[in-house]
Formats: structure tokens, sequence, C-alpha cells
């Protein structure tokens, strides 16, 4: 998560966001980072094996060597965990992103009923902990963010519904990049990360080709990332803002 630290610092996330204390665990942030630690753990691992098996020396060569210089059983199976890993990273990620929406909308409604009832496009008053809404039960507040996201569709859709909400601060073409984050999401649980015309369908600029194997390398993984927190990180500011730091 270090390349988002520019994001935290821009939005007034700073260490009561990142650290662990009890006194700085802002909600719902707190579980996506844990997630993210978990998933980065993985990859970390991954890439750790993949280099080692590189670099050491096998006393038995099977085959000749492929593409990638590799021969040895154990050599293709560190490599294959590694694309594998960046592979399932990204749809992780995606539905990291979907349990965020719907922990952070739980969230702002158990704190104030009166955004369920909110007409769209009247964004609530910022700064204040509590409205004449009142406190909601934590089972209307979740009924009502499934609700919202039923009704909000897509990356686009998503921002424009927060935005409706009080949220401020995303970044241009923001909606863009999530939508290619769940492209290749539905490549990996879909069609094994094999480009189909389907995909090409919506994604014509892929670099891709049908029938071609997408190849995430480690600047799409980390800028995959770093999408998922700018679409996070100003909602958790919001929430911030309006039900943390306006508290009397």
């Amino acid at each position: 998560m270090w390349i988002a630290t520019p994001t935290a610092t821009r939005l007034g996330l700073g260490n009561e966001f990142f650290d662990r204390r009890p006194s700085h665990i802002t909600p719902p942030g707190a579980a996506f980072l844990k997630n993210s630690e978990q998933l980065y753990g993985l990859w970390f691992f991954a890439i750790n094996t993949f280099m080692e098996w590189r670099s050491r020396e096998q006393s038995l060569q099977i085959g000749e060597p492929d593409e990638n210089g590799l021969r040895t059983f154990q050599g293709r199976a560190s490599f294959g965990a590694l694309r594998t890993t960046s592979y399932w990273l990204t749809a992780i990620l995606a539905t990291l992103i979907e349990a965020y929406m719907k922990d952070a909308l739980t969230f702002a409604a158990s704190m104030d009923s009166a955004i369920m009832q909110m007409p769209p496009g009247r964004p609530p008053s910022p700064l204040r902990s509590q409205s004449t809404g009142g406190a909601a039960s934590a089972t209307s507040a979740r009924k009502w963010a499934r609700a919202w996201l039923r009704s909000h569709k897509g990356p686009a859709k998503w921002i424009q519904g927060f935005e409706q909400l009080g949220v401020s601060g995303f970044t241009q073409h923001l909606d863009d990049r999530l939508y290619e984050l769940l492209g290749v999401r539905h490549l990996v649980v879909h069609s094994a990360g094999v480009v189909d015309e389907e995909y090409l369908r919506h994604h014509p600029t892929s670099p891709w080709a049908v029938g071609a194997e997408a190849s995430i390398d480690e600047g799409m993984l980390h800028g995959f990332v770093q999408t998922t927190f700018e679409f996070f990180a100003p909602i958790e500011a919001h929430l911030v803002n309006r039900f943390i730091r306006a508290k009397p």
C-alpha cells in the first residue's frame, strides 16, 4: 500500500488510517488494509520463491528450456505460482472493492439513518457526526447498502452515487481504470486469463488479442492496487470527517 500514501496525504488520511493502534483504526478501512497486507504477502512469497528457483542450480534438468529459460519442474511450477498469484490478486482486489462499498455504506447509514431517505443528488451536510435522522439499526443499514449496490451498477455509477452522498476527491478517469480492473477480473474468473471476444468488445484498446493469455506484470498489479486505493480513500476521508473527526 506504500504507493497510495500520496493519495492518503492529499485527503488527510494519516497514521490514524495506516497504523494499527486501537485509537487509529478508521471504519471501515482497517478491514481493507488487513486484506491488502495478506494479498501482498502472498505475492511477495510467490516472487521470492520464483527468484530462488531461478537462481538455484538444479541437479535434475528436464527437457528443453521454455521461453522463460526454465526447464525444471520446480522452476516452471514456481513461475506458474507467480502468474496465478498475480491473476488472483486482481480478482480479489475487485472483490474487495465491492465488499468495501457495502461496509462503507452500511457504516454511513448506521451512523445517520437520514442517508437512507436522501433524494438522489442532494448530499448531506458535511462535517457533522449525526443528523436528525439518528442511527439506523445494523439490519436496516445492511439492507439499504445492498439495495444501493443493486441500483448502482459499474464504476461510473458507483462514483456518481458516492458523490451524491457528499464524497469528493475522486481522481480523473478513475471509473475507466476501475472498469479495466473489473475486465481483467472477468478474464481470470471466467476464462482462466485467456482473452475472449466478449472482453475485447468491452475493452477494444486491450493490448491482448483473442486467444492470448493476459499478462499481468508487476507494474500493472501496482496500478490496480493504486486504482483501488484511489477509489476508497475519498470515501474513507468523507466518513472520517463526517462521523469521526466531527464528534464533539
